[in-house]
């Protein structure tokens, strides 16, 4: 009876260890899953934070590769600078480890925003950068510190220095954090996320080459963070030193010439496409971008009408205005529409296609060959040539010359422009060509666009019998011994087949606009034998405001001198463009010819570069009411 009465509870305690040896065989499966989880799938990642908690990554940042002048000069550099990182190990996040110092070292608003966006990119055993460029009163503060804050650390960093500050800005360019589209962009393949790099000008075209590689320090740490022992060590390799064709002496005095005026200047050789100044008004402090520039910085910066971080030369199109006459000459010429001497009638206008064209000499030159053409700026003269070649040969010439095309010149960004032709106007704009369009083409007018590095690669085609060289600015790579990696050539684009006196009868017009009561006899200096040619390129018609000056000022014609020298063995081309500077004769050729006389200056070794006074015109050569 006593059996009978208890075996229910026996099965139900016989149920209850069934159910607890299934609980556990459960949790054991539970367990070993965990387990295989964790060791097996996971064995690389928790390795890691494993890792990660005992190592640590302490960067030494190399130095980025000087970049000097033809003298030697030095135009970018660094100095030694000090950051104030932190190290996230021990803390869940970046906002942890700020929150751990924020009574010691507070932040401000803006610079804790940059480290927890920044910690996104940098892996766990790597410091963030806290403080950029900090004072040597915080980094004392720091060091004094590290035993109760072992996390937070004093980075060396050697920070690009600009010593010239605007100088040569747009050329030499400026450095910044790669960004998210480098990343993807197999150029920058070695380098990381928060790495600076350069993002303009030379710094951006040779990156590459000045760019050094980075070393760093393996550390053991222990749980408080403090270093235990050093594990390993790779030293950084600085960056290549680069040489450049530019002269900083004659570029700074160039500059100084622009004061107050928004334009661009060339100097360039026509024997090699070796540029020696290229100027931009305004320009920009490149240091301003060395370290992390703050909102109201940027604001500061970006409403300041004098700081430009476009490079005029290659970046901005002007209409070339009648420096284009030029191109119509020798176009005419090869294609034997007229001859030297054969002579056109200037009444002060002309009626074509039931059009008045007006010339800018009111009263006319009279009767017209190719050297008054050239010397005086006639536009009749030119109106009847551009007719006669139309739209589509001006345009081939143009390229041909290097005009509406790119130059290949060692800097980003470059535009191609524009020589328009009845084709590319059906095709961009849906319109019929009019056949007065190619009358304003003619003379540098309507839709035509060049730069101003175009048009000096143009002139040394002049100078120079008919070789278009490719413009360059890269003269040498060198490692820190001083030994030679890369020295750079002239590289010739193409060689112009034309008449051997097409050139010749250009260049005697050019010598007359200076020489000859020309338009651009201002930019006459004593002792040098220079040609060139006037350019005035009107944005709007200024014939309802009485005159170009009466205009408002972004309204005002851009003024334009192109010209070399010495006549006879041309060395040196300069190309001056005054935004807004009304005729060419008077706001661009004074420029140039202080230009010439500062080139040959430092050429005889003079203590001074240029001369403040202007030329004064030479025995013989009156001012002309022509100014173009």
């Amino acid at each position: 009876m006593d059996l009978v009465r208890i075996q229910p509870e026996v099965n139900h305690f016989y149920s209850r260890l069934k159910a607890l040896q299934y609980l556990t065989i459960l949790l054991f499966l539970f367990f070993l899953s965990a387990f295989w989880y964790l060791q097996v799938i996971h064995h690389d990642y928790y390795s890691q934070l494993a890792e990660n908690n005992h190592l640590r990554i302490v960067p030494l940042r190399a130095p980025r590769g000087a970049i000097l002048d033809c003298r030697g000069e030095l135009l970018a550099g660094n100095r030694p600078s000090y950051n104030i990182a932190i190290f996230r190990s021990g803390f869940n996040s970046a906002r942890e480890a700020l929150s751990n110092i924020k009574s010691f070292f507070p932040l401000q608003p803006e610079e804790a925003t940059a480290v927890l966006q920044a910690e996104r990119s940098i892996p766990l055993n790597r410091p963030l950068v806290i403080r950029e460029d900090t004072s040597f009163e915080e980094v004392a503060l720091v060091e004094s510190r590290k035993a109760v804050y072992p996390n937070l650390l004093v980075e060396v960093e050697p920070k690009r220095l600009y010593p010239y500050h605007q100088l040569a800005a747009p050329v030499i360019g400026h450095i910044g954090e790669l960004n998210s589209r480098e990343l993807e962009d197999s150029a920058y393949r070695r380098f990381k996320a928060g790495d600076l790099v350069g993002q303009l000008g030379i710094e951006k075209v040779y990156n590459n080459y000045l760019a050094g590689i980075d070393g760093w320090i393996k550390q053991m740490v222990n749980s408080k963070g403090s270093q235990v022992r050093v594990l390993q060590r790779q030293e950084p390799k600085s960056g290549r030193t680069i040489t450049l064709t530019l002269d900083s002496h004659l570029q700074r005095y160039i500059e100084s010439l622009f004061s107050g005026l928004r334009g661009a200047a060339v100097v360039l050789s026509p024997q090699s496409g070796a540029i020696m100044a290229m100027v931009n008004s305004p320009s920009f402090d490149p240091n301003l971008f060395s370290r992390r520039l703050s909102s109201a910085g940027w604001s500061e910066w970006l409403g300041n009408p004098f700081y430009s971080l476009q490079n005029r030369c290659i970046q901005n199109l002007y209409p070339p205005g009648s420096a284009f006459k030029l191109l119509i000459a020798i176009a005419a010429l090869e294609e034997e529409l007229i001859t030297p001497s054969a002579k056109l009638y200037c009444y002060g206008a002309i009626y074509l296609y039931r059009h008045r064209f007006s010339c800018h000499a009111l009263g006319g030159h009279g009767l017209v060959d190719l050297y008054k053409g050239i010397v005086h700026s006639c536009n009749v003269y030119f109106y009847q040539l551009g007719q006669r070649l139309g739209a589509n040969r001006i345009a081939a010439y143009a390229n041909k010359l290097g005009l509406g095309v790119k130059t290949g010149v060692d800097l980003p960004y470059e535009k191609e422009g524009l020589i328009p032709t009845p084709h590319w106007k059906e095709a961009q704009r849906g319109e019929k060509w009019n056949p007065g369009e190619t009358i304003s083409v003619a003379i540098g007018q309507g839709a035509v666009q060049v730069t101003p590095l175009q048009m000096a690669v143009f002139v040394s085609a002049i100078a120079n019998g008919g070789i278009i060289y490719q413009p360059y600015l890269l003269e040498k790579v060198s490692d820190s011994s001083g030994r030679v990696l890369v020295h750079n050539h002239p590289k010739v684009s193409r060689r112009l087949s034309l008449k051997p006196d097409t050139l010749e009868q250009v260049r005697k017009g050019m010598w007359g606009v200076v020489n000859d009561n020309g338009t651009g006899w201002r930019a006459w200096v004593g002792g040098i034998d220079m040609a060139g040619k006037t350019g005035t390129a009107q944005l709007i018609s200024s014939r309802d405001w009485g005159s170009d000056k009466m205009l408002p000022p972004h309204l005002r014609s851009h003024a334009w001198f192109v010209g070399f020298a010495p006549f006879d063995h041309p060395e040196v081309v300069v190309v001056v463009l005054v935004e807004n500077g009304g005729a060419g004769g008077v706001a661009a050729a004074p420029i140039a010819g202080k230009i010439f006389e500062a080139y040959f200056s430092r050429k005889e070794g003079a203590s001074t570069v240029g001369r403040p006074t202007l030329p004064t015109a030479p025995q013989g050569i009156k001012s002309t009411n022509s100014q173009e």
